[in-house]
């Protein structure tokens, strides 16, 4: 896989990281909060905080801003390909548009991803729109 859509260019995805999502304000105080206690703690201590139940905003505690990219600080991705999730996490879960995306074609991945350059959105409406399908639901739409 080339073109991983979960950290795409400038923008993250964190859609499945969580569910009964509340408001993006919400979402980002508790991603900063994740962030001081990260950086605060070992990854030991992070990840026995972390991992035990969901935030109040309906995301995922080991979700953090990193190099201006809201990842999982427990994710192999960044921990030289050490797997610090927990059974917590569904580790194997791809959304729909995911999935879509890496059946189609090098020229409709080339099409979706100039899409997505043309929206000109932050993280937490890339997340929100790639987890529900919108995006999918648009751009097939106009295909």
């Amino acid at each position: 896989m080339k073109t991983n859509l979960c950290q795409f260019k400038h923008l993250s995805c964190f859609g499945c990281c969580g569910h009964d999502w509340k408001t993006k304000d919400q979402i980002l105080e508790q991603i900063k909060k994740n962030t001081i206690n990260w950086k605060n703690h070992s990854l030991n201590k992070f990840y026995k905080e972390s991992e035990k139940h969901l935030s109040r905003c309906g995301g995922c505690k080991s979700l953090i801003l990193k190099n201006n990219k809201i990842v999982c600080a427990l994710h192999p991705f960044q921990n030289k390909g050490d797997d610090f999730r927990d059974k917590n996490c569904n580790k194997n879960y791809f959304c729909q548009t995911f999935k879509e995306f890496l059946n189609w074609d090098k020229k409709t991945q080339n099409s979706f991803l100039k899409f997505l350059k043309n929206k000109k959105i932050s993280h937490h409406e890339y997340s929100m729109g790639m987890d529900s399908g919108n995006f999918l639901a648009e751009f097939t739409k106009f295909k």
